[in-house]
């Protein structure tokens, strides 16, 4: 092989290296990400959408201004999953989510603020991560 066709076979290798770092997701972790509403007709009525069917292991919405200061902050509402759970595309905040269960089986959800930041933060079987922040008018 010439020094010309090594040369160009390396410069063709850097440019699909620089292509996939800079254009693609394949290098970058994985994230869930999360679409919420608020129900027009009830404020404190919130749906959560995630792009796809995820295996959900724990959804948990938190204060986001105590999540700021407090490496453990109180969940408003946190749900963990019984077994292996189904997936999950969608959900209702305070509500029962197929496959899991209140983290404190007593615990029921704490009603949602208006004006105050929140944080919901889910996680899957896989460990992958997504977060939203929202606020109820």
């Amino acid at each position: 092989m010439s020094k010309k066709a090594v040369f160009l076979i390396g410069v063709a290798l850097v440019m699909a290296s620089l292509y996939v770092a800079n254009f693609t997701d394949w290098l970058k972790p994985k994230k869930i990400h999360i679409f919420w509403r608020i129900s027009p007709a009830n404020a404190a009525n919130v749906s959560f959408y995630l792009d796809k069917g995820y295996p959900l292991t724990s959804v948990e919405v938190v204060s986001a201004e105590e999540a700021k200061t407090n490496q453990y902050p109180h969940a408003l509402w946190h749900m963990v999953a019984k077994t292996s759970p189904p997936l999950t595309t969608n959900f209702f905040y305070g509500e029962a989510i197929p496959g899991m269960q209140p983290e404190v089986v007593t615990a029921v959800p704490e009603p949602l603020q208006p004006g105050v930041d929140y944080s919901l933060v889910v996680e899957t079987l896989a460990g992958l991560k997504g977060s939203s922040s929202f606020t109820v008018h």
